[in-house]
Formats: structure tokens, C-alpha cells, sequence
């Protein structure tokens, strides 16, 4: 499943619940309306910083690899998710963090492998979000946050000659993830508002 996978995985821990999914771009609406057919679910093709979803009305808010690749600032992004949350509610975010240093990385990536960046000169940008960084956004508006590092459990050995991820296995049996030649350092940003 391409569109809707987190939701289709939630929904089999509570399928009672109600879903809404929202994404800027038409085509993954598309898909997950396909994909999910059998849940209670609204579907809305919205830009995450101007959401007209109502302030304080979720239980669980997922923003999963969306905050490494939006164009907004940062500050931005986690604002509205959190405007959106319930007091008390969590919010959880799959992103790249650098948890051992305070930089943040902004990576342009043109992957020549890809038509797109051939023709058109198309780039990718990912972005890395230091620990600081979420620090000084999220302290002002959350009662705590967390972030859980995401240690990959299976050998990827597929080395792709552009974007895609592949793993090297470390001395101690810990896995690196990497993507042309980027370290991903996949997390799970936790937020209890």
C-alpha cells in the first residue's frame, strides 16, 4: 500500500475510530481514498500550514515523512499539527533528526537517475532537524516531546544508483540507514500537547 499505509496499520489497532487524511497532493488523495474504502474516513487535499480542520480536535495526530520534504519552516508545521490536537492529545511525526549534534542540515539532491532532474533540473530537498531546534519550537507550546530514534531491524542491501535507502551493518550489530550517500537518520518525534 503506497497512500494511507499508517492509516490502514491504525485503523487495525482501532477500528472504531474516525479518520481524517489530508495531503497537498491530489493523486495520494486519490489513492488513499481507494486504498481505505472500508474506513470511517473524510479525505482532504490541504496544505498542512493552513488546515481548516477545527483547533483542539484530535486524539492522535500522524505527520509521517512530511516535515524533512515540506518547503515551510519548521516552527509552522508543528504549530498547526499542534493546534489541531486535543489537550493531552499525542502527535507523531517520522522525520530526520540529528540527535548527537546541534546542526540542522538542508540538503539540496539532484538525482540524475530520475527523469525529472535530467530534463528539468528538478531537486530534492531534505531537511535534518536538531534536537535544539525542536527544543526552542516545541517549549512554548507542548507540555513534553520525545524523540525516538528509529533503529532499522533488517539488512536493505539494494544500492540504487540515486535516492533510495540501503543499510550498513555496524560492529555492534546496529544498522546504518543510508540514501545516496545521506545518512538517514530516521526518528519518531513523539508530542504530548
Amino acid at each position: 500500500m503506497r497512500r494511507g499505509g499508517v492509516t490502514y496499520h491504525i485503523s487495525s489497532i482501532y477500528p472504531q475510530a474516525k479518520f481524517t487524511l489530508v495531503d497537498l497532493n491530489k493523486e495520494a488523495i486519490t489513492l488513499a481514498k481507494q486504498n481505505l474504502q472500508h474506513l470511517r474516513a473524510t479525505f482532504l487535499v490541504e496544505d498542512m500550514n493552513k488546515l481548516s480542520l477545527p483547533d483542539d480536535e484530535y486524539d492522535r495526530v500522524f505527520c509521517w515523512q512530511t516535515l524533512s520534504w515540506t518547503d515551510s519552516e519548521l516552527e509552522k508545521s508543528l504549530a498547526e499539527l499542534v493546534r489541531i490536537c486535543k489537550p493531552g492529545g499525542l502527535i507523531y511525526c517520522s522525520s530526520l533528526f540529528n540527535l548527537e549534534h546541534e546542526v540542522d542540515l538542508k540538503t539540496e539532491v539532484f538525482d540524475w537517475t530520475r527523469p525529472s532532474c535530467v530534463q528539468s533540473g528538478h531537486c530534492f530537498t531534505y531537511k535534518t532537524f536538531s534536537y535544539r531546534t525542536l527544543q526552542t519550537i516545541l517549549e512554548k507550546l507542548v507540555k513534553h516531546f520525545t524523540v525516538h530514534k528509529f533503529d532499522m531491524p533488517i539488512d536493505l542491501t539494494f544500492k540504487p544508483k540515486g535516492l533510495g535507502t540501503y543499510t550498513v551493518r555496524l560492529i555492534d550489530g546496529s544498522r546504518l540507514q543510508i540514501s545516496a550517500g545521506m545518512l538517514m537518520n530516521w526518528g519518531i518525534l513523539e508530542i504530548e500537547k
